[in-house]
Protein backbone atom coordinates (compact mmCIF):
# COMPACT_ATOMS: atom_id res chain seq x y z
CA UNK A 1 0.00 0.00 0.00
CA UNK A 2 1.27 3.42 -0.89
CA UNK A 3 1.16 5.92 1.97
CA UNK A 4 1.88 9.63 1.95
CA UNK A 5 1.37 12.38 4.56
CA UNK A 6 -2.37 12.47 3.74
CA UNK A 7 -2.87 8.75 4.32
CA UNK A 8 -3.16 5.68 2.13
CA UNK A 9 -2.94 6.65 -1.54
CA UNK A 10 -6.38 6.07 -3.09
CA UNK A 11 -4.95 4.19 -6.08
CA UNK A 12 -3.54 1.62 -3.68
CA UNK A 13 -7.06 0.94 -2.46
CA UNK A 14 -9.04 1.13 -5.71
CA UNK A 15 -6.78 -1.03 -7.91
CA UNK A 16 -9.25 -1.07 -10.84
CA UNK A 17 -7.46 0.05 -14.03
CA UNK A 18 -10.69 1.59 -15.30
CA UNK A 19 -10.63 4.08 -12.42
CA UNK A 20 -7.45 5.76 -13.64
CA UNK A 21 -7.22 8.41 -16.33
CA UNK A 22 -3.53 7.97 -17.16
CA UNK A 23 -0.81 5.34 -17.26
CA UNK A 24 2.77 5.74 -16.16
CA UNK A 25 5.21 3.86 -18.34
CA UNK A 26 8.81 2.94 -17.75
CA UNK A 27 10.94 0.60 -19.82
CA UNK A 28 13.85 -1.47 -18.50
CA UNK A 29 16.25 -3.57 -20.57
CA UNK A 30 17.63 -6.43 -18.45
CA UNK A 31 20.42 -8.92 -18.98
CA UNK A 32 20.09 -12.66 -18.24
CA UNK A 33 20.91 -12.03 -14.56
CA UNK A 34 18.15 -9.44 -14.25
CA UNK A 35 20.53 -6.46 -14.08
CA UNK A 36 19.29 -3.24 -15.69
CA UNK A 37 21.18 -2.45 -18.89
CA UNK A 38 19.12 0.59 -19.81
CA UNK A 39 15.92 2.26 -18.69
CA UNK A 40 13.65 5.03 -19.83
CA UNK A 41 10.65 6.94 -18.48
CA UNK A 42 8.90 6.64 -21.84
CA UNK A 43 8.58 4.66 -25.04
CA UNK A 44 10.00 5.24 -28.50
CA UNK A 45 8.59 3.28 -31.43
CA UNK A 46 10.66 5.08 -34.05
CA UNK A 47 8.98 8.01 -35.72
CA UNK A 48 9.54 11.60 -34.73
CA UNK A 49 8.38 11.82 -31.12
CA UNK A 50 8.90 9.50 -28.18
CA UNK A 51 5.81 8.75 -26.10
CA UNK A 52 6.16 10.45 -22.72
CA UNK A 53 6.24 8.38 -19.55
CA UNK A 54 2.74 9.55 -18.64
CA UNK A 55 0.03 8.62 -21.12
CA UNK A 56 -3.56 9.88 -20.87
CA UNK A 57 -5.85 6.95 -21.67
CA UNK A 58 -9.40 7.98 -20.81
CA UNK A 59 -11.49 10.37 -18.78
CA UNK A 60 -11.55 7.85 -15.92
CA UNK A 61 -14.41 5.50 -15.21
CA UNK A 62 -14.65 5.89 -11.47
CA UNK A 63 -17.65 4.99 -9.41
CA UNK A 64 -19.01 7.71 -7.16
CA UNK A 65 -17.31 6.10 -4.15
CA UNK A 66 -13.97 5.86 -5.99
CA UNK A 67 -14.22 9.52 -6.98
CA UNK A 68 -14.80 10.53 -3.36
CA UNK A 69 -11.92 8.31 -2.29
CA UNK A 70 -9.56 9.93 -4.85
CA UNK A 71 -10.57 13.29 -3.35
CA UNK A 72 -9.27 11.91 -0.03
CA UNK A 73 -12.70 12.18 1.59
CA UNK A 74 -12.14 8.85 3.29
CA UNK A 75 -14.97 9.00 5.84
CA UNK A 76 -17.50 9.94 3.18
CA UNK A 77 -16.21 7.19 0.85
CA UNK A 78 -16.52 4.49 3.53
CA UNK A 79 -20.06 5.61 4.40
CA UNK A 80 -21.02 5.54 0.72
CA UNK A 81 -19.49 2.09 0.21
CA UNK A 82 -21.25 0.72 3.29
CA UNK A 83 -24.59 2.05 1.96
CA UNK A 84 -23.89 0.51 -1.45
CA UNK A 85 -23.13 -2.82 0.18
CA UNK A 86 -26.34 -2.67 2.24
CA UNK A 87 -28.29 -2.11 -1.00
CA UNK A 88 -26.40 -4.79 -2.92
CA UNK A 89 -24.65 -7.30 -0.60
CA UNK A 90 -23.34 -9.29 -3.58
CA UNK A 91 -21.44 -6.40 -5.19
CA UNK A 92 -17.99 -7.99 -5.36
CA UNK A 93 -16.25 -4.75 -6.41
CA UNK A 94 -17.59 -2.94 -3.35
CA UNK A 95 -16.69 -5.91 -1.14
CA UNK A 96 -13.11 -5.85 -2.46
CA UNK A 97 -12.70 -2.11 -2.00
CA UNK A 98 -14.06 -2.17 1.54
CA UNK A 99 -11.92 -5.20 2.40
CA UNK A 100 -8.80 -3.31 1.25
CA UNK A 101 -9.85 -0.19 3.18
CA UNK A 102 -10.46 -2.16 6.38
CA UNK A 103 -7.15 -3.97 5.93
CA UNK A 104 -4.99 -0.90 5.25
CA UNK A 105 -6.95 1.83 6.97
CA UNK A 106 -7.16 5.25 5.37
CA UNK A 107 -5.35 7.98 7.31
CA UNK A 108 -3.63 8.48 10.62
CA UNK A 109 -5.68 10.47 13.06
CA UNK A 110 -2.57 11.55 14.96
CA UNK A 111 -0.21 14.26 13.81
CA UNK A 112 3.02 13.14 12.10
CA UNK A 113 2.38 9.46 12.74
CA UNK A 114 2.96 6.70 10.20
CA UNK A 115 1.85 3.62 12.11
CA UNK A 116 -0.82 2.18 9.79
CA UNK A 117 -2.14 0.00 12.61
CA UNK A 118 -3.62 3.19 14.06
CA UNK A 119 -5.18 4.41 10.81
CA UNK A 120 -8.84 5.34 10.67
CA UNK A 121 -11.06 2.58 9.25
CA UNK A 122 -8.49 -0.16 9.90
CA UNK A 123 -10.50 -3.15 11.05
CA UNK A 124 -8.91 -6.50 10.27
CA UNK A 125 -11.91 -8.51 11.45
CA UNK A 126 -14.23 -6.62 9.07
CA UNK A 127 -11.73 -7.06 6.25
CA UNK A 128 -11.63 -10.78 6.93
CA UNK A 129 -15.44 -11.04 6.97
CA UNK A 130 -15.70 -9.19 3.66
CA UNK A 131 -13.07 -11.42 2.05
CA UNK A 132 -14.89 -14.52 3.28
CA UNK A 133 -18.04 -13.16 1.64
CA UNK A 134 -16.11 -12.65 -1.63
CA UNK A 135 -14.83 -16.22 -1.35
CA UNK A 136 -18.45 -17.44 -1.12
CA UNK A 137 -19.56 -15.36 -4.12
CA UNK A 138 -16.53 -15.59 -6.40
CA UNK A 139 -13.84 -17.96 -5.12
CA UNK A 140 -10.35 -17.86 -6.56
CA UNK A 141 -6.63 -17.68 -5.84
CA UNK A 142 -6.65 -13.88 -5.43
CA UNK A 143 -9.20 -14.16 -2.62
CA UNK A 144 -7.31 -17.02 -1.00
CA UNK A 145 -4.10 -14.95 -1.01
CA UNK A 146 -5.91 -11.95 0.49
CA UNK A 147 -7.44 -14.17 3.19
CA UNK A 148 -3.99 -15.53 4.09
CA UNK A 149 -2.59 -12.00 4.29
CA UNK A 150 -5.34 -10.71 6.56
CA UNK A 151 -5.33 -13.83 8.75
CA UNK A 152 -1.59 -13.46 9.30
CA UNK A 153 -2.09 -9.81 10.30
CA UNK A 154 -4.85 -10.75 12.75
CA UNK A 155 -2.53 -13.10 14.67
Amino acid sequence: MGVDPLGVEPGSLVMRPEAFDRLLVSVHALDEAGQVLSSSAGLHFGGEKPVPGEIPVQAGLRTEAEEVLFQRKYNEAVELLERQLAENPEDVDTLWLLARIYYAGTYDQRENAWDHRQFAHRNLQKSLELLQRIQELKPGPEVEEALRTVRSAVR
